[in-house]
């Protein structure tokens, strides 16, 4: 969608270079913006970072680059992807460097914001089976056939839209703020009065997680985003006790993971289309769990499960620096019933 071609990570069975460059790239940026807190040091301090981050960020400039002379030497193809829309018009919106520039962003925005949702989604999940038997009941009883699984029945069904909405509170692809600058002169923002150039920001996980926003902020409860009339809303044995009027007070708008403004991301409805149907079909096909014990572990400190972890406890350099994460997937018979004997641990 984004250059007229392929990546090959199916074929290959694994992530593409450029994405190993991207977080290269990120990494750098953010230790660069840290020792810019202390300009006094910052000579000092440029020496200590790894040079192995900013060889990588080098390469995945010139990737970039290539990729976007690649597809400008093959013109205005039929193929309609991002690029060919810049390369039909007449007097040029952007010039070749700015678009190696953009490339970035694309590949960025295309694809680790929607995987990351996807993993922290199937980690939350396992976590806490009883939020996955709910899933599993909504996704198998309302299709007779993976064949009817379609975008716009999808988007009806309550309990997965819950599942995806919680999944961005609790691990927002952009962990991060998303940064903004004032504009010249002054602005007020939030009711502050601020000089124009200041950089500003509100940083996602921290809104989410505050409990002047959300109660019972650090738990996994997808049932906050349903009608409290809903049959579906109903504590899990290992949920802590709410009521009809636990969520009451929750500050819905603080959760803006796609950004909002002129500058909010153009991808949303893609990327909400196309998290519904992954979910959707991987738990139609699969039954999900934590290796070993499922169930008997989910019940264990984070600390304990086998092949897992807490999501919590990865790092970020303004996006989640993702640890592998161990799934059991069984396959589910055609009725939606467990396959027993049937399973392989996959590394998300």
């Amino acid at each position: 969608m984004g250059f007229g071609e392929p990546f090959g990570c199916l074929e290959q069975e694994q992530w593409h270079e450029w994405v190993s460059f991207l977080f290269a790239h990120l990494k750098a940026a953010a230790l660069l913006a840290s020792i810019s807190f202390y300009p006094t040091l910052k000579n000092l301090l440029f020496r200590l970072l790894p040079k192995s981050a900013f060889e990588q960020a080098r390469k995945h400039h010139d990737m970039s680059a290539d990729k976007v002379n690649r597809r400008l030497a093959r013109g205005a193809e039929d193929r309609k992807d991002v690029l060919s829309f810049l390369l039909n018009v007449k007097d040029g919106v952007m010039t070749a460097g700015e678009m190696e520039g953009t490339a970035a962003t694309l590949i960025l925005a295309g694809s680790e914001g929607t995987s990351a949702l996807l993993t922290a989604v199937t980690n939350f999940l396992v976590r806490h089976p009883e939020k996955l038997a709910k899933l599993e009941h909504e996704i198998r009883t309302e299709f007779a056939s993976e064949d009817e699984i379609t975008l716009t029945r999808l988007e009806h069904l309550p309990y997965i839209e819950a599942v995806l909405r919680e999944g961005m509170r609790v691990a927002p692809p952009v962990p991060t703020s998303i940064p903004r600058i004032v504009p010249p002169g002054d602005d007020i923002v939030n009711g502050v009065r601020l000089p124009g150039g200041t950089f500003i920001g509100l940083h996602q996980f921290s809104a989410y997680r505050h409990s002047s926003n959300f109660a019972l902020a650090d738990h996994f409860i997808p049932e906050r985003w349903l009608p409290t009339d809903s049959p579906l809303f109903k504590p899990s044995p290992s949920d802590p006790p709410f009521s009809s009027t636990t969520f009451a007070n929750d500050d819905v708008a603080v959760l803006q993971p796609f950004s909002v403004g002129p500058r909010s991301c153009a991808g949303t409805t893609l990327a909400r289309h196309e998290l519904r149907l992954v979910i959707g079909r991987l738990v139609w096909n699969f039954d999900l769990a934590v290796p070993g014990e499922a169930h008997k572990d989910a019940m264990r400190p984070h600390s304990m499960m086998p092949g897992n972890f807490k999501w919590e406890e990865q790092k970020t350099f303004s996006l989640w620096e993702r640890q592998p994460c161990q799934v059991q997937f069984g396959f589910a018979s055609a009725d939606g019933k467990p396959r027993t004997g049937s399973s392989v641990v996959i590394k998300c």
